[in-house]
């Protein structure tokens, strides 16, 4: 009854922006805007400047970063029990706030492998990306369009993330991250191994997986607006 109010109520727009395929076919699935219509543009890069890569790689530990929500359906508790099965040339830190950000405290206290950071402003959060080796999504719920992605391309960073929603639309398996089975807390420890193991050679694809975040610039994101927005009138 409700999605019928809401069919109702749209109607039939002259444009349907979706921030993904996945939100677009989740839509006419049930059966809205299917007379419509639909065109997939990503949610733009916030109106920052670009970072310059870090020179010199730093010889230390393998450093993974969680930024979101710290909840359940972000895989939270499934990403910690996943650093359970790597050893201690590894860090995972966690930027954020949530129910669970007592959980994540604690473990830091009693872990050195892991850092609480708290909330982080989007500025500070370019500045500890610089020195992250690859972003962790390990969502177990839908996800859309997630930002976090395109602020890690910013900075040349692969990203780790579930393969679950709009995000294979983002993540070049192999080019710019890797996926994983959402849930599955065994092959999410075997892609943050592979990143560990590969270090060097994910430094490499640094300019590759920058020129990623392009293509989700705020001037690109106003330019396909206009150009829909002409088509119509």
């Amino acid at each position: 009854w409700y999605e019928v109010a809401v069919r109702r109520q749209i109607g039939r727009p002259d444009l349907v922006l979706s921030p993904s395929k996945f939100l677009a076919d989740f839509y006419r699935e049930r059966g809205m805007f299917t007379d419509a219509r639909v065109e997939v543009l990503p949610n733009p890069l916030p109106p920052e400047n670009r970072p310059e890569l870090p020179k010199n790689r730093p010889q230390m530990k393998t450093k993974f970063l969680f930024v979101g929500q710290l909840e359940p359906h972000k895989g939270i508790l499934l990403l910690l029990a996943s650093l359970d099965q790597l050893g201690d040339d590894v860090e995972l830190h966690f930027a954020g706030d949530g129910s669970l950000a007592e959980c994540v405290s604690e473990r830091a206290q009693r872990d050195v492998r892991v850092t609480y950071h708290g909330f982080v402003s989007l500025n500070n959060l370019v500045k500890l990306l610089e020195h992250i080796d690859a972003v962790v999504l390990p969502s177990i719920c839908y996800e859309n369009s997630p930002t976090v992605i395109y602020e890690a391309y910013l900075v040349g960073v692969p990203v780790i993330a579930s393969r679950i929603g709009g995000i294979p639309e983002l993540v070049v398996e192999g080019e710019t991250g890797l996926l994983v089975a959402p849930g599955d807390e065994r092959d999410l420890a075997r892609a943050m191994r592979e990143i560990h193991e590969a270090r060097d050679a994910w430094w490499g694809k640094s300019e590759a997986i920058r020129a990623q975040a392009q293509k989700y610039s705020i001037k690109h994101y106003v330019d396909q607006l206009e150009k829909y927005l002409q088509e119509i009138v």
